[in-house]
């Protein structure tokens, strides 16, 4: 089965579990830490849910790097994978992951295993997270917050981002998070 078979089925149980959501957003592709991680789908709403394919076609190479960077900003993060990475994708990926299986039913169609359940976060990366947003977020958020000088609106984002980081808590500052990314109406995809 191919990535993007595996990908629209995810999407459509997803779909199908926040139906009747409207503050429930999916996206494929969201890019994490400036870049260095992208993970396949994502769920926003009350969460940010991260989720990562691995096909039969696929490596599990990069895997540790992509754990690291997915278990900086998720609250909760599953790994979807073809029964042939089942176990070393259990040795790779942290105990709070879930892990579904993706098997081919007899109509062609994916479904999925539950093998276990995700689980919250343990600890979070603020600086990583607060790169989720976009430089005029940031400076948005700051203004309403606190009184920016405009030498300080001019700031470069890696500023903004400490400056954002120093003046809101982790709870808060994933609230934040969470609303701008559902705000956006510029998405590559939605």
């Amino acid at each position: 089965m191919k990535d993007r078979q595996i990908r629209d089925g995810l999407r459509a149980q997803l779909a199908s579990a926040h139906a009747g959501d409207p503050d429930t957003l999916i996206l494929d592709e969201l890019g994490i830490a400036t870049g260095r991680g992208r993970a396949d789908v994502v769920v926003i709403n009350g969460r940010l849910d991260g989720y990562e394919i691995k096909s039969e076609r696929d490596s599990v190479r990069r895997l540790r790097g992509q754990a690291r960077i997915y278990s900086r900003v998720f609250d909760r993060a599953t790994i979807v994978v073809a029964p042939s990475h089942l176990r070393s994708v259990r040795r790779i990926v942290p105990s709070w992951w879930g892990i579904e299986v993706v098997r081919v039913n007899l109509l062609n169609q994916p479904e999925f295993e539950p093998v276990r359940s995700a689980k919250a976060n343990p600890r979070y990366d603020r600086f990583v997270l607060a790169q989720m947003l976009w430089r005029d977020e940031v400076v948005a958020i700051l203004e309403n917050r606190m009184k920016l000088e405009p030498r300080e609106r001019r700031l470069p984002r890696r500023d903004l981002w400490r400056l954002l980081v120093g003046a809101v808590s982790l709870r808060e500052l994933r609230r934040l998070v969470r609303q701008q990314l559902r705000a956006r109406t510029r998405w590559r995809s939605v």
